[in-house]
């Protein structure tokens, strides 16, 4: 008798939209990335267990040759995996502790972060294999989950704190455009934009224009 069924979901850590309007979120629990569509509310496993361990995940965007690729960070590990479409798991960078958020700019380079370990170092990776990774910065402080503006900055959490970073990934300049915001865990730009984020201790979401 089954007293009480199991989710088909188990704890989403980081979620994308991909270029097939499919949500990708991701579970460090279940060892695995989900693909839900947001019409049926249809659920099914695009990477699964032990591969799809995963804090965040970013997918590729159309028009560029990196489309519909999964990317996502395997922070219990400390590696970077991709999939390309209709391709196997594979490890894009290892040996990076705690890395934690990751996200593709309109271009499709690739952003990700180690937040609370060492030097909390933020990097850029080349999906297509010919030139190493970057370290875009270091020792600026932890970073959460987040996204590119409009105006091709990187908005960050300064995670643990009440501050949220713009971000300029080519020269690794961090400017301070909020405080105040409440404990600071994620945060996305929209195409306005107006900078989003949620409060890790409250459940407050924020705006700022």
């Amino acid at each position: 008798e089954i007293v009480v069924p199991g989710s088909v979901i188990q704890a989403i850590e980081g979620i994308d939209i991909g270029p097939d309007g499919m949500i990708y979120g991701t579970s460090i629990h279940a060892q695995a990335v989900y693909r839900i569509d947001p019409d049926t509310g249809f659920v099914t496993v695009a990477v699964p267990s032990p591969y799809g361990e995963s804090d965040d995940v970013a997918v590729g965007p159309k028009g560029t040759p990196v489309e519909g690729l999964l990317a996502w960070t395997a922070q219990t590990t400390g590696e970077i995996r991709i999939q390309r479409p209709g391709g196997m798991p594979e490890v894009l960078m290892g040996d990076v502790p705690r890395v934690n958020p990751i996200a593709f700019n309109k271009d499709g380079r690739l952003f990700t972060a180690q937040s609370g370990a060492g030097e909390n170092a933020l990097w850029e990776l080349d999906v297509i294999g010919n030139e190493p990774p970057r370290l875009v910065a270091k020792n600026k402080g932890r970073l959460n989950g987040f996204g590119f503006g409009p105006d091709g900055r990187l908005y960050a959490p300064h995670f643990g704190t009440n501050e949220l970073f713009a971000i300029d990934v080519d020269t690794g300049v961090f400017d301070v455009i909020a405080e105040g915001v409440g404990t600071t865990a994620a945060t996305k730009a929209d195409a306005n934009g107006d900078v989003w984020n949620v409060d890790y201790m409250t459940g407050d979401l924020w705006v700022t224009d």
